[in-house]
């Protein structure tokens, strides 16, 4: 395989047995398309076999019994899993189109309230700081790649390797959905790792994120007025506030707000996943929360607080959230970049049916755990995010 080694952080373990890609999520996605159009096209059922593991991934699962398996050992049919291609290919599926996305210009040094700004370097030895130039002068910012290392540092690597190395088993209802790892069942709430999800897609893709446009420009002050009570004239205040600061916004979130009309207006949002748009009707909290749970005077906390209201917004809706398919109008927005084209008019409308949520659960929530989340470790005691329900061998 030939790469630009531009592309390539080589800083990301000591002994150097792992790198990262630029752009792993559509180098996956990719290989993933391509090898599951040839196996639907080779049979109609497929049979794999399992492995049995003595290693208890949770706390609460139960214990395992030690088997020594030679290679001639028997394999039962208990021990195999068979799925039939019904079962594999989605009605929304002919529907995708996975494009290139379009190279953007990456922004200037952010430059906080009161500090001093960083400045640009190049490609450097030293192990907590990967800063790549190119012919563009692209450049990973200290304070972001230290969020990177923060949760990876913070994450429970059993965990991370099940929903890295996970089977999609089906959707239940919004807080539940099943995935298999190994010869063990598990229960999962996808909700609860949403937030996490998308907290560490918006770090990792840091000033790389596609756009999600509005037909027309949306008016931001009766949503700040929608959100809360407050006079007019401070919620003028958190309107010019928010198009103070929509060049960092835009260079590094993808997040524009544009004077149109002698209105302030939304203009876009970020694509932060693929085939993914957030729940609109939470868009005047996240408004007001902008404004007033970002911490604009630190670098580091700036990112990183900013991410953390991105990724409530964004995070999967709850069951309460849901819209009857007769209530969701035509789409009020556009995707760019790396968008399908020509997808089911709930996706792009930001209102969430029942069905629309499964087939995001499954295609866009767990495939984009599996390259982009670091399970964090508070999840690893939490019953209601993980818990063990099934183990093959015992069944």
């Amino acid at each position: 395989m030939k790469i630009n080694p531009r592309h390539i952080d080589v800083n990301v373990h000591p002994s150097k047995e792992e790198v990262h890609l630029q752009n792993e999520e559509e180098i996956m996605n990719l290989i993933k398309n391509e090898i599951h159009d040839n196996m639907l096209l080779s049979n109609h059922e497929r049979s794999f076999n399992t492995i049995s593991t003595t290693q208890q991934i949770l706390p609460f699962a139960s214990p395992q019994k030690s088997k020594s398996t030679p290679d001639t050992q028997k394999v039962y049919d208990y021990q195999k899993v068979r799925s039939t291609r019904s079962d594999q290919q989605g009605d929304l599926e002919k529907y995708i189109q996975i494009t290139s996305s379009e190279k953007r210009p990456r922004p200037e040094t952010f430059i906080p309230e009161n500090q001093t700004p960083i400045k640009k370097k190049k490609i450097q030895e030293q192990p907590h700081e990967v800063i790549m130039e190119d012919d563009e002068e692209e450049e990973e910012l200290i304070s972001v790649h230290t969020l990177i290392e923060e949760c990876r540092a913070n994450s429970c690597k059993e965990l991370t390797t099940l929903m890295k190395k996970q089977t999609y088993v089906g959707y239940v209802h919004p807080q539940l959905s099943c995935i298999q790892f190994k010869t063990n069942l598990y229960a999962v709430n996808p909700i609860r790792i949403s937030k996490p999800l998308f907290y560490q897609a918006i770090i990792k893709k840091f000033g790389k994120m596609g756009r999600i446009e509005f037909h027309s420009p949306v008016p931001i002050k009766p949503l700040i007025q929608a959100a809360v009570k407050l006079p007019e004239h401070t919620v003028d205040e958190y309107c010019q506030f928010l198009l103070s600061r929509t060049d960092m916004l835009n260079e590094y979130f993808s997040l524009h707000f544009i004077m149109k009309e002698s209105e302030i207006q939304l203009q876009c949002l970020p694509q932060i996943l693929n085939n993914h748009v957030p729940s609109l009707h939470r868009l005047p909290p996240f408004l007001v929360e902008m404004v007033e749970e970002v911490n604009w005077q630190d670098e580091k906390e700036c990112f990183e607080s900013i991410a953390n209201v991105l990724s409530t917004f964004y995070a999967l809706p709850d069951e309460h959230e849901l819209h009857k398919e007769k209530d969701v109008p035509e789409s009020s927005v556009v995707m760019t970049d790396d968008a399908p084209k020509n997808v089911e008019k709930s996706f792009y409308s930001g209102l969430y049916t029942e069905e629309s949520l499964k087939w995001i659960t499954q295609h866009v929530l767990f495939e984009s755990a599996r390259w982009l989340l670091d399970v964090p470790q508070e999840l690893l005691n939490d019953q209601s995010t993980f818990l063990q329900i099934a183990d093959l061998n015992d069944l």
